[in-house]
């Protein structure tokens, strides 16, 4: 049986924005902002009863929000900053290939943000 393949959560221009001007925190695999708050992607539900996939969103690890923190790795990273945002398709262009972010768990059972294309 062929493995299923779930629905890649949205990305908004707002947070491609916001993650795109963030540094990279190697130690903790996240995000960084230039007064050293760090930043974890998570994927939330829609705000609303209509149907809607869900879309990534990010926040602090401290912050009250009850939705898993996501890692990022460094590749995915780089994708992040170093890409250019197609908002008619939710996907990152880098490199000359379109990626999307998937929410996965590693062999670990730990969360990460993965570029995929």
């Amino acid at each position: 049986m062929a493995p299923i393949n779930p629905p890649s959560p949205g990305l908004s221009q707002n947070v491609f924005d916001a993650l795109h001007a963030f540094t990279y925190d190697s130690s903790l695999e996240c995000f960084k902002d230039a007064g050293g708050t760090r930043y974890y992607m998570f994927v939330e539900g829609p705000s609303s009863g209509a149907y809607n996939l869900a879309n990534w969103n990010y926040d602090t690890s401290s912050s009250t929000i009850t939705n898993p923190r996501a890692k990022i790795s460094q590749s995915s990273f780089d994708i992040m900053k170093n890409g250019t945002y197609n908002s008619s398709t939710e996907k990152v262009s880098y490199n000359g290939k379109d990626y999307r972010f998937l929410l996965i768990r590693d062999g670990s059972d730990v969360l990460y943000a993965d570029a995929t294309g």
